[in-house]
């Protein structure tokens, strides 16, 4: 990916030549191009999904403007497009959907309880996590099951946690 990232860059230069002088987006698309690579040399794939949309918006604006062949920017933007359906594909589905997942260091604690003495019922892990009142440990929990961390077998008291198999 982040050879195919620089290979899209060194483009942006050289469609970017054919811009006239002093144009700002020669220096905008350049520098967006830049961060691609460095988000994802850094391997943040989501910072680097957002440059990309940057980078996609400007070759946008530079189109209509007509300053070089239609095709350049056609290639541009499906090159870039595909770079980005490669990242979204390799994020976590919660942050597909532009949600980043929080798990507080208490979650950390009980997703590995959980995983240790799996199924674990409440009482078991409320007893475990007696510092704090089992409507906490039940949100937390709530919360571990809404991002897809654990799943809950049963119901009321016949309920146990163990870990989502889909991990």
């Amino acid at each position: 990916m982040i050879s195919k990232a620089v290979s899209l860059g060194l483009a942006i230069y050289r469609v970017t030549k054919q811009f006239p002088a002093g144009e700002v987006l020669i220096g905008q698309l350049r520098q967006m191009a830049n961060e691609v690579v460095k988000e994802l040399t850094l391997n943040r794939k989501t910072k680097a999904i957002f440059k990309i949309k940057v980078v996609l918006n400007y070759l946008d604006i530079s189109q209509k403007q007509q300053w070089t062949k239609e095709l350049n920017f056609v290639i541009l933007k499906r090159e870039y497009s595909q770079l980005l359906e490669q990242l979204k594909d390799k994020l976590p589905v919660a942050k597909q959907a532009g949600k980043q997942d929080r798990i507080t260091g208490r979650q950390k604690r009980i997703f590995l309880f959980v995983k240790q003495k799996q199924p674990a019922p409440l009482k078991e892990i409320a007893a475990n996590f007696n510092n704090f009142n089992e409507r906490t440990i039940r949100r937390d929990l709530a919360d571990l099951i809404k991002q897809k961390y654990l799943s809950r077998q049963g119901q009321g008291k016949k309920s146990f946690y163990q870990i989502n198999k889909d991990i």
